[in-house]
C-alpha cells in the first residue's frame, strides 16, 4: 500500500517527470536531435520518439513541455527532415507519381505537433492534404493513426470516414 501511495504522490509523480526531463535534455545533441546513444549522430527516428513521447505526456498529465526551448529545439530539427521530405514528394508529385504518402515519421511529428498547438505550417498543411488522398494505401493502423491527426488538424469528416473504413 505504501509504495501504491508512493508512485501516485502529486510531488513525487512531479519529481519523477523533473528527473527524467532533465536527464533527457543532457542526451540532447547541439542541433537539437536526440541520438541512440550519447555521442552518436542525431536520429530523426529517436528525436519523434522524445518529442512525441513528451507531447504525449504533457497532453495526459496537463504539463507544457512544449515552452520549453529545448523541446522547441528538437521540434526544429523535425521542422528542417520535414522539409526535405516535403521536397522530395513534391518532386515526385512534380514526376506525375500518384497516391503519395507521408512517412511515419512525418506522421508522428504531425501528431506531435498538433498535441503541442504548434502553429501550422504550409508543410504541414501539405502532408496534411496529402493524407486525406490516400486512404487506400493505408493500413488499418495507419488509418487510425491518420484518423486522429486529420481530426486534430480540424478534417473531423475525413477522419470519421477512415474510422468508419476500418470497422
Amino acid at each position: 500500500k505504501q509504495q501504491l501511495i508512493s508512485f501516485l504522490d502529486e510531488s513525487m509523480i512531479d519529481y519523477r517527470i523533473s528527473e527524467f526531463t532533465n536527464k533527457l535534455q543532457e542526451l540532447q545533441n547541439s542541433d537539437g536531435s536526440f541520438s541512440w546513444w550519447p555521442g552518436m549522430c542525431g536520429s530523426s527516428y529517436m528525436t519523434i520518439a522524445v518529442v512525441k513521447m513528451l507531447t504525449r505526456l504533457g497532453a495526459m498529465t496537463g504539463t507544457r513541455y512544449t515552452a520549453s526551448p529545448w523541446l522547441n529545439k528538437a521540434f526544429a530539427y523535425l521542422d528542417l527532415r520535414i522539409a526535405e521530405e516535403v521536397t522530395e514528394l513534391k518532386k515526385q508529385e512534380k514526376k506525375g507519381q500518384k497516391e503519395l504518402t507521408p512517412s511515419e515519421m512525418a506522421c508522428n511529428y504531425l501528431y506531435a505537433s498538433a498535441l503541442a498547438k504548434r502553429k501550422t505550417t504550409n508543410d504541414m498543411n501539405w502532408l496534411v492534404g496529402l493524407l486525406e488522398k490516400s486512404p487506400t494505401a493505408l493500413t488499418i493502423y495507419g488509418k487510425a493513426g491518420s484518423a486522429v491527426i486529420l481530426s486534430q488538424y480540424g478534417k473531423k469528416q475525413r477522419a470519421r470516414e477512415y474510422l468508419q473504413s476500418i470497422s
